[in-house]
């Protein structure tokens, strides 16, 4: 009896080139596949721009694989690029390269080649799709001389400048900075770490991403026109409100204290007292903003029949519940008293007793809701096996 044959051993050596340089820079379309097209793409990237380190991931690719052939292991050579922009499209794409790549060779062994600048964050994605067995960094040597330092420096502050993602940190930030103190030399550091705080906090919590989604679902929105418009409407005008009322609030809390807010000391030492005063000369509007936004939600929930609608409902009960608890604390922290105390706790069992007996309400006109619409179901269901059974 003959034995079976051992599985041929078939090694993949994978380039990625995350950010799309030879696709910019050569215009050469991926992915690319087999030793003499992944060496003239190589060369075509080196001439475009001799100092890109993919080039050198290629070659160094290329140098491997005829490293196995030698051994006679059967060994192919692949590119697969991304996008320009480092997002999740951009990883998609290059899953989708790889999965054409697999699907062409089928490899059991894969080493990944890489420059080592970020392109192995992908690596998950890889082992998800292929067997990868090896990494291989690729690191271009340069000269220890003081010259040839310099000229690497100087590359790297040129790449700090040019690149679209460093020079709007290297630039943007030290720019508004500038600009802050030419302006307004003793508003100028709280200004800029109030910049560079929102900054933090806008990428930080996804912020931007939040929006850009919202834009996305708006803007492939199937509601008719009318509710289409109350949303959009509502979350402009909630939006609006907010940004207007906490403006007006500090202004006002500039008005009534001027001589608290002469600098960043004087500031933190009666923060107590202009946050509560900031907190209600602002809360109405808020809660106005936060009313509306939410109204401009449940509209379309309504009328899409949503469970959500509950939701939205809840939180209209929570905003004027916790409103009057806001204007307790803003009080306390003008002025810790007695009777500014016991305003606290009533608006607080003000508060929980309105949120207690209205939750307790949406929640049983919702089981009676719920409750009809499963009996006259079931009365459907009876009648329709009654008539069956007559027939």
């Amino acid at each position: 009896m003959s034995e079976g044959k051992p599985e041929e051993r078939k090694v993949l050596v994978l380039c990625i080139d995350r950010d799309n340089d030879i696709g910019q820079k050569t215009g050469i379309s991926t992915p690319i596949f087999g030793k003499l097209e992944v060496l003239e793409a190589a060369t075509r990237l080196a001439i475009a721009d001799p100092e890109e380190s993919d080039s050198n991931a290629m070659f160094e690719a290329i140098r491997i694989s005829e490293a196995l052939e030698k051994e006679g292991t059967n060994c192919r050579v692949a590119v697969v690029t991304g996008e320009v922009r480092r997002t999740l499209d951009s990883d998609r794409k290059i899953l989708k390269e790889i999965a054409e790549v697999a699907r062409g060779f089928q490899p059991t062994e894969t080493v990944l080649v890489t420059d080592g600048f970020g392109d192995e964050d992908v690596v998950p994605v890889i082992k998800s799709n292929l067997p990868l067995t090896s990494v291989r960094r690729v690191v271009v040597k340069h000269s220890r001389t003081v010259e040839e330092s310099y000229i690497v420096l100087g590359r790297y502050i040129k790449m700090l400048v040019t690149d679209p993602k460093f020079k709007k940190w290297f630039l943007g930030a030290p720019g508004i900075a500038a600009v802050l103190l030419a302006l307004a030399p003793s508003w100028a550091l709280p200004v800029f770490l109030a910049i560079v705080g929102l900054a933090a906090v806008i990428k930080g919590f996804d912020i931007d991403k939040a929006i850009v989604s919202q834009i996305r679902r708006i803007s492939t929105s199937t509601l008719p026109a009318p509710i289409f418009v109350i949303e959009v409407f509502s979350a402009i005008s909630a939006l609006t409100l907010i940004l207007v009322g906490g403006y007006i609030g500090a202004f006002r809390v500039w008005v009534h204290y001027p001589n608290k807010v002469t600098s960043l000391a004087t500031i933190f030492a009666n923060l107590s007292l202009l946050l509560g005063e900031w907190t209600r000369q602002t809360i109405d509007a808020a809660a106005v903003g936060l009313s509306v936004y939410t109204i401009g939600k449940l509209v379309p929930a309504v009328y899409m029949r949503s469970e959500e609608a509950w939701h939205y409902m809840l939180w209209m009960v929570l905003i004027f519940s916790v409103h009057p608890l806001l204007l307790g604390v803003s009080g306390v922290l003008i002025s810790v008293d007695s009777e500014t105390l016991h305003e606290l706790l009533e608006y607080s069992v003000q508060a929980l007793l309105t949120l207690l007996v209205a939750s307790s309400a949406l929640y049983l006109v919702r089981r009676v809701a719920l409750g009809s619409k499963g009996k006259k179901g079931k009365n459907e269901k009876s009648k329709g096996e009654f008539g069956r059974t007559l027939d």
